[in-house]
């Protein structure tokens, strides 16, 4: 009797958390994933024969003698799916903005279970996952409390919020008063801007989409970096193209906040994750890699296509158990995958020191993150035991069009560069409809190489770039990631 083929379209990927290496926690979160392929996934179990002196001239057969194991595999660079997983790779936890998941709904506010006082009036909140409608969208906070957040318009009462509904603070209005662009230096003003929970080197987007929550002047709409943050003033080292002073009267201008997750120079703030991966290849089989430590990640944008994204995971072990493990198995969330043609709200290869751009049109682009794992080996133990790590590196590549020398003058004169960008687009969230959400990626601080001007009959001329990123001296950080869960249309 033949055994039957199991086609690969009835595979699945579920990602968790574990609480230790190799070790789920009670119930663990089996966070759905959607692979485009696998790299390699699984273990490669090595062999070892025994080759005695002996007149027959034949081997013996050898033990087990190492398991090496390891999940990797492709996908889309989406909106929502590789939340959890970034902090993984940089050995950090996300610094979220205030999220609450609400117990009940008043005719005048969601009921918290703790901590709603940190989100006071003037914020912006943006409520998603309750059946009912009303109670979902973007909100002006009025008035808060211990275990109320109270906002300025209605809401219809629900006792029970289904388990996901969620609030989490997304802005403010009323603390942003104008732009003062004095010298060069650009500086938002207000009150409290402190309070916001903005650290230098994290970025913010000014605007809204009504008339009275934007600047007059659209050049001072978009997303900019924070250098020094104060009571008053936020002084601000990257904004948009043709910014200018705006004093902003009459306004009430929005401020979009997200989480961040950056490399940590604080040892006591570096966080090392490893997580389990479930391949299932059956309703009721799987195979799971164990003690998986987030490895690579590479980040790839090419003309014209989908920005996809390859993660590898250093792994410890392999277990087919004859049951699906224990745990929650939550559906996709809706999500969308990120186009290099119409998701980039901002692209940046420029001078670090003067901000002047080194590229006008990049045609390829490939970021990668790599902590240099490797298994740890020990007599009496199959597989690894623990892992090793090396330093944080953040590499890349660009390809750009050739329009001046600067760049490959900068590569010679060995020019603190620094590149960032910005991606977004639109998802539908239940009981909400269509919103914009972003991410965006930035590198303070890289060192240019290669620079051999590419000419080609009959195409114009490509500058090849590639970058090696270190730690600014000022942010202390190599890699900045933000995660935006809610944007105007006016950044999409």
């Amino acid at each position: 009797m033949g055994f039957a083929t199991v086609n690969s379209n009835t595979t699945g990927l579920r990602i968790a958390e574990e609480a230790s290496p190799k070790v789920l926690p009670n119930t663990p979160v089996w966070e759905p994933q959607e692979p485009n392929g696998y790299g390699d996934f699984g273990a490669e179990t090595k062999t070892e024969a025994r080759a005695p002196i002996a007149a027959d001239r034949q081997r013996r057969k050898g033990p087990v003698v190492d398991v090496d194991a390891m999940a990797g595999f492709t996908a889309d660079f989406t909106t929502k799916a590789f939340v959890s997983l970034m902090q993984g790779f940089l050995f950090a936890s996300w610094r979220r903005k205030p999220e609450f998941a609400p117990t009940a709904v008043t005719t005048t506010a969601y009921t918290v279970p703790s901590g709603g006082a940190a989100v006071s009036a003037g914020s912006i909140v943006f409520a998603e996952g309750f059946a009912v409608q009303g109670n979902n969208g973007l909100r002006v906070v009025s008035a808060s409390a211990d275990t109320s957040i109270s906002t300025t318009a209605g809401l219809t009462a629900e006792a029970s919020p289904p388990a996901g509904a969620k609030v989490t603070r997304v802005g403010t209005v009323g603390s942003v008063q104008g732009i003062l662009v004095v010298g060069g230096v650009v500086t938002v003003t207000g009150a409290a801007l402190n309070l916001q929970g903005i650290i230098p080197g994290e970025w913010f987007w000014l605007g809204g989409d009504s008339a009275e929550s934007r600047f007059d002047n659209p050049a001072c709409n978009g997303l900019y970096r924070a250098r020094t943050v104060s009571a008053g003033a936020i002084v601000c080292d990257r904004a948009p193209d043709g910014v200018a002073t705006d004093a902003g009267v009459g306004k009430g201008v929005f401020m979009f906040l997200g989480h961040v997750v950056k490399n940590e120079a604080d040892p006591t703030l570096q966080v090392q994750r490893t997580y389990q991966a479930e391949r299932l290849l059956s309703p009721t089989t799987a195979q799971y890699v164990t003690g998986c430590l987030p490895n690579q990640f590479d980040l790839d944008v090419k003309t014209s296509s989908k920005v996809t994204c390859e993660l590898k995971f250093m792994g410890l072990d392999e277990e087919t158990p004859n049951a699906l493990k224990s745990g929650v198995r939550p559906g996709l969330p809706a999500q969308s995958a990120y186009s290099s043609t119409t998701d980039f709200a901002r692209l940046r290869l420029l001078n670090d020191t003067s901000g002047a751009a080194l590229a006008t049109y990049l045609t390829d682009l490939k970021l990668s993150i790599d902590n240099g794992a490797e298994a740890i080996k020990a007599i009496g133990s199959t597989g690894g035991v623990d892992h090793s790590v090396g330093d944080f590196k953040v590499t890349g590549s660009v390809e750009a069009f050739f329009s001046t020398m600067e760049a490959v003058r900068a590569v010679r004169a060995n020019v603190d560069v620094a590149l960032d960008f910005g991606l977004v687009t639109n998802v539908t969230t239940p009981g909400v409809g269509t919103q914009a959400v972003g991410w965006l990626f930035d590198v303070p601080l890289i060192t240019l190489g290669d620079a051999r001007l590419k000419v080609e009959k009959d195409k114009p001329i490509k500058l090849p770039l590639s970058m090696d990123a270190s730690a600014h001296t000022v942010l202390n950080h190599t890699l900045l990631v933000m995660n935006f869960p809610f944007l105007p249309q006016l950044a999409n």
